[in-house]
């Protein structure tokens, strides 16, 4: 039986032809990799700006809303005609989510 910190050992397959077990390590933590990254994409896509003439809220909903040219940041709904209360935005973004409360010990 070779040392198994010979690499002809695990290049050729190693132990009953498993593979190198920082080989393992390495492809468990690109698939994580691959999902965290793709969970940051859709977190980016999910906090963006989004014009009005594009999409609207779903009704009743508070967002966000850019009233002009970015000069002012307010919340509005709208309501289930589609009419905007009180304002006349030219984008809108969903409401961060509230900071979870923390356990004192």
């Amino acid at each position: 039986m070779r040392d198994q910190l010979d690499p002809d050992h695990w290049c050729n397959g190693g132990e009953y032809g498993s593979s190198h077990p920082d080989a393992l390590a390495m492809e468990a933590l690109d698939a994580e990799n691959k999902q965290l990254r793709a969970e940051v994409e859709r977190l980016k896509e999910a906090r963006r700006w989004i014009p009005v003439k594009k999409a609207h809220p779903p009704a009743n909903e508070i967002v966000l809303v850019c009233i002009g040219s970015a000069s002012r940041i307010m919340m509005c709904s709208i309501d289930m005609s589609g009419v905007w209360l009180g304002y006349l935005p030219t984008h809108w973004m969903p409401l961060p989510e509230p900071p979870k409360k923390e356990v004192q010990p």
